[in-house]
Formats: C-alpha cells, structure tokens, sequence
C-alpha cells in the first residue's frame, strides 16, 4: 500500500504517496484497523444470534403465560 499497489495491482493514483503504509507505525495502524475491523464483525454475528436466542425465549414465555390464562 505504501507504494499505491497491492498483490501487484495498482489500488491508489501514483500522484498519492501513501508512505505512513511503509513505515513501522502505519503497521501497527494498520494491524489495529484490522483487529477492529474482524471484531466489529465477529461482534455483530455474535449479538444477533443472541438477540434471535433471546426473541425465541420470549416468544416461549409468552406463549406460556398465555396457555397459563386460558386455563384459570
């Protein structure tokens, strides 16, 4: 990325030097955009199959409290 190329194709204008992407620190900037990026992913699979669990069990409540209703 530093040099406007990645895998040998061109992703950046040459007139764009991007040379934060050569240097130690743009690594460790890159490393933790990266880390954020697959743990908002991760995160946001994990929460909706908790938010599905949670809208299950209610639905069990529910339909539990109202068998309980209908029989007193």
């Amino acid at each position: 990325l530093g040099t406007g190329t990645l895998l040998g194709f061109t992703v950046l204008p040459e007139a764009m030097n991007m040379t934060i992407f050569i240097l130690p620190c743009g690594a460790f900037m890159t490393l933790g955009m990266l880390i954020a990026v697959v743990q908002k992913i991760r995160n946001t699979s994990e929460d909706k199959a908790r938010l599905r669990e949670l809208n299950q069990k209610n639905d069990a409540q529910k339909t539990t409290e109202q068998k309980e209703e209908t029989t007193v």
